[in-house]
């Protein structure tokens, strides 16, 4: 599911600013979710449909890596255009 029709199947936008927004977004696929049913409530269990598989110790490895990867884009940003962050 692109995240054109996960915007729409929200329903949590205004219906003129989806219309606006769905030829950037049906380009973009959302990145898979880390899937714990402790922290999910029991009625969207059934809905939580783009998830990653495996155990918690891999959904670990997975999110240190995600930050690591937006904390050097970050800092690339930073530099190139000489903003300072803090």
């Amino acid at each position: 599911m692109n995240l054109a029709d996960a915007m729409e199947r929200a329903k949590v936008l205004d219906w003129n600013l989806q219309q606006q927004l769905r030829p950037y977004m049906e380009q973009m696929k959302p990145r898979p979710s880390v899937y714990l049913p402790d922290f999910i409530a029991a009625n969207q269990s059934t809905r939580a449909d783009n998830v990653m598989e495996g155990k918690k110790s891999f959904y670990l490895i997975f999110l240190k890596y995600d930050l690591i990867f937006c904390f050097v884009l970050r800092q690339l940003y930073a530099a190139r255009f000489g903003v300072l962050l803090r």
